[in-house]
């Protein structure tokens, strides 16, 4: 056999090889175990797992309940006198960051279902209608009806909506998504909050459709005194509109997380790991829980021979022992304060989070309560939207369980 023979037999012998091993190549190459499809259900519960509820250092400092009394490096400007994007950010962040677009991509999956579940995809929406409604009450002016598509749309640069535009849309999105949840309709075991993952589960749709229709009043009664001051007589309506339709009533209707060992609250993460002589409850906070002879109070409060040690040791929590951080004050200056308590430790001798129970690594998370509920109510009574006295509802906060630790 000449060369060029031998050559070309080769290239033929090669030729032949190479398109038998193409055959059924890309079937061959599948992953088995790959995920190819995903249930929305699942990116929903990741998505409320996710959401932001606040912070020690954010929402509780500005209301006066809880102060970080060092005032240096990263958690300089503890008064919100420097812009400082530790305290500002992280609810938009962890927000749009997860939640939003774990909602937007179960949305959309739950949508290209042809029998989509009903009951799941108004959970979504109420559930991004609150998501949203603590955004634009934070920021005002927020990425609305194009955030969390950049992977669906790929739109990386969502417009802003103006905030009264996102308020009204938010009224739609939670009327007709609670108007929409059908008793009837399929049981949702991965919500979070009322299925089978949760404290108190419900075991049938028609229960758990009853506490969504619940929360999602609930939340519009909130949005609807949003416009007590700016639109009263839109307030009036939707309020009566929220509370005529059904909203909670009891502490068994709260939407809240419960944790444990092996999956801690990261919400009191900062305050039990990261110098937790830093952090103490503030002065005005303390001064009502004792002038009122609050019973919560000892599940809240707690003093400690080493402020650094905390979330290690049994509180003290006889009132008479409890002070609160002067607000104003830092580290430095709190020295001159008139009634200064001294120090403990390696911190102050002031009131710090009760450890054990409020400050817990399983201490629960609440999105939306019963008793934020009827001071909602209470306030709308106040100024005649709804039936009732502002002093009925506000005595309606009955507590029916014994005592926070029922929750952990």
């Amino acid at each position: 056999m000449t060369m060029k023979k031998y050559l070309l037999l080769l290239i033929c012998s090669a030729v032949l090889v190479l398109g038998g091993c193409d055959h059924d190549f890309a079937e061959m190459n599948k992953n088995p175990y790959g995920i190819t499809t995903i249930n929305p259900a699942l990116l929903f519960a990741n998505a409320v797992r996710t959401t932001h509820p606040g912070s020690w250092e954010g929402e509780q400092t500005i209301v006066q309940q809880f102060l970080n009394a060092y005032d240096l490096g990263a958690t300089s400007g503890f008064n919100f006198n420097l812009d400082n994007n530790n305290f500002n950010m992280p609810k938009w962040n962890t927000n749009y960051e997860n939640t939003i677009k774990l909602l937007a991509q179960a949305i959309a999956l739950a949508e290209e279902d042809p029998q989509p579940n009903v009951n799941l995809m108004s959970m979504m929406r109420i559930w991004r209608a609150h998501v949203f409604m603590t955004l634009v009450d934070t920021y005002g002016d927020v990425p609305y009806t194009e955030a969390g598509r950049a992977y669906l749309d790929q739109n990386f640069f969502p417009v802003y909506n103006d905030d009264q535009e996102i308020y009204e849309d938010l009224y739609r999105e939670l009327t007709s998504a609670s108007a929409a949840l059908d008793p009837a309709g399929s049981y949702v075991p991965e919500d979070l909050f009322y299925g089978s993952s949760s404290a108190t589960p419900a075991v049938t749709a028609d229960v758990q459709v009853a506490k969504w229709k619940k929360l999602g009043y609930s939340l519009l009664l909130r949005l609807g005194m949003r416009y007590s001051k700016i639109d009263p007589d839109k307030a009036g309506d939707i309020v009566s509109e929220a509370v005529n339709a059904g909203v909670m009533d009891t502490n068994a209707d709260d939407a809240y997380l419960r944790f444990t060992t092996a999956y801690p609250n990261q919400l009191n993460n900062g305050p039990r790991t990261i110098n937790p002589r830093y952090y103490y409850l503030a002065e005005p906070f303390v001064d009502q829980l004792k002038g009122t002879d609050d019973p919560r109070a000892k599940y809240i409060w707690g003093k400690y021979t080493e402020p650094n040690d905390a979330p290690n040791a049994v509180p003290d929590v006889a009132p008479e022992n409890q002070f609160g951080f002067p607000v104003g004050y830092n580290q430095n200056t709190v020295v001159d304060h008139p009634a200064y308590k001294g120090t403990a430790g390696q911190g102050f001798n002031y009131t710090q989070l009760n450890f054990s129970v409020v400050g817990s690594a399983v201490a629960p998370v609440f999105f939306v309560t019963h008793a934020q509920t009827k001071l909602l109510m209470a306030e709308a009574a106040y100024h005649g939207w709804i039936g009732g006295s502002a002093q009925q509802y506000y005595e309606g906060l009955v507590i029916t369980k014994t005592s926070p630790r029922d929750f952990f």
